[in-house]
């Protein structure tokens, strides 16, 4: 069963009808990639394939890539390409309204929802669906993985209670977010993964200490204050380490992968930095790392790169806020630094520098916390209690 810090309230039983015959599942997500939610997608649909093993799969995505061409390799899932209301904080921010009209057609949504007899909408943020799902017989389960901020907020918290679905949010400080939410059913579960592979053979050399960080470039993962802590070790610490930022941007966003490399260049680090281009095979790059950072500027709902780190006995630097305070424990699994504070991460990543023994004290420690609370065994069976 859910273990008392990852259970809040019941189980996700809807009173819509339902019962244990299911046959026809529908996934709904927003993203095309291999980042952290399409992982957390190719994991659920395992679950479900594991309780229901003879169910019908089908995946909506808004458009193809390397999820749509992993998951068409799959027997009994059918993979979909439409259109879809998804409204993506850079909309917000930047007040584009393109998706208004496809948002309100959500009603087209509904007679396709009903075709199945459990329906699982990855992400908060694929507006039509979650209007639709109000008026789903089925039933319907919301995965919360963003924690919104300001009128971001408030317009998810008012989508989610008007869709009345089953809410299971990625950890406790993703459902404080959303405090005042009327759904009845809501069930926090921490987020697992599988351990990532060893390699025997990997491009590292032993006089370094490598530092890691994997993300999308964006506005809030905080690749810049990494880069600006780099900046503010001695030259003899920078001599002994190298960085790779492994990630890209999203859609139209190159200016901000721009604005990285101009940084870079400007705190003369060509020779320390070097950035990475996304790959669905991260392994290469967690093998070479010997710690791992997460300087996230916004709260983490969860922080799926931290348990990778673990489960590869990679010790893990990161903001103390958001869900990674629900992952790491300070001077156990690895160090938290100030949210922000360039000078606090720098001095971090100085006291690791100087106390090599930390990486393998921390890291095995982090591997036996991974197993104990988020290997993909632990998950599936959280995950199976609940659906």
């Amino acid at each position: 069963m859910i273990s008392d810090s990852q259970k809040v309230d019941v189980n996700l039983n809807s009173e819509k009808p339902f019962n244990n015959r299911v046959e026809n599942v529908l996934f709904v997500h927003q993203g095309f990639e291999l980042y952290g939610s399409d992982k957390s997608l190719l994991r659920n649909i395992k679950a479900v394939r594991i309780k229901y093993p003879d169910s019908n799969i089908t995946v909506i995505l808004p458009q193809k890539g390397i999820l749509s061409n992993i998951l068409e390799q799959e027997d009994g899932v059918e993979v979909r390409i439409m259109p879809m209301g998804v409204l993506r904080k850079y909309d917000l921010k930047h007040f584009k309204f393109g998706i208004i009209p496809r948002v309100t057609t959500y009603y087209k949504q509904i007679e396709l929802l009903n075709q199945f007899d459990l329906v699982f909408i990855n992400s908060i943020v694929v507006i039509d669906f979650i209007l639709a799902s109000r008026y789903c017989k089925s039933k319907v389960i919301i995965h919360v993985r963003e924690i919104p901020t300001g009128i971001q907020r408030y317009i998810f918290s008012k989508l989610l209670s008007f869709s009345n679905a089953n809410l299971l949010f990625v950890s406790a400080t993703a459902k404080e977010a959303f405090s005042s939410l009327s759904n009845k059913n809501q069930v926090v579960l921490l987020n697992g993964c599988k351990p990532i592979k060893k390699l025997p053979k990997h491009d590292r050399d032993d006089q370094y200490i490598n530092i890691l960080l994997p993300g999308r470039i964006n506005s809030w993962k905080g690749q810049p204050l990494l880069v600006s802590a780099i900046s503010k070790l001695s030259k003899s610490e920078k001599d002994k380490i190298r960085v790779r930022i492994l990630g890209d941007v999203y859609g139209k966003q190159e200016h901000l992968k721009s604005r990285l490399i101009s940084l870079i260049n400007k705190k003369h680090l060509k020779e320390v930095i070097e950035i990475i281009p996304f790959t669905k095979n991260p392994e290469i790059h967690y093998n070479w790392a010997d710690v791992v950072v997460v300087p996230s500027l916004l709260p983490e709902p969860f922080g799926l790169v931290a348990i990778e780190a673990m489960s590869i006995g990679k010790l893990v630097i990161a903001a103390q806020h958001g869900g990674l305070t629900e992952i790491i424990q300070d001077r156990v699994t690895g160090l938290f630094f100030k949210p922000r504070d360039d000078q606090d991460l720098a001095d971090k990543i100085s006291e690791v520098v100087h106390n090599k023994d930390m990486i393998s004290n921390y890291g095995e420690n982090g591997v036996k916390v991974f197993m104990e609370k988020f290997c993909d065994d632990v998950y599936f069976k959280n995950f199976l209690n609940i659906i």
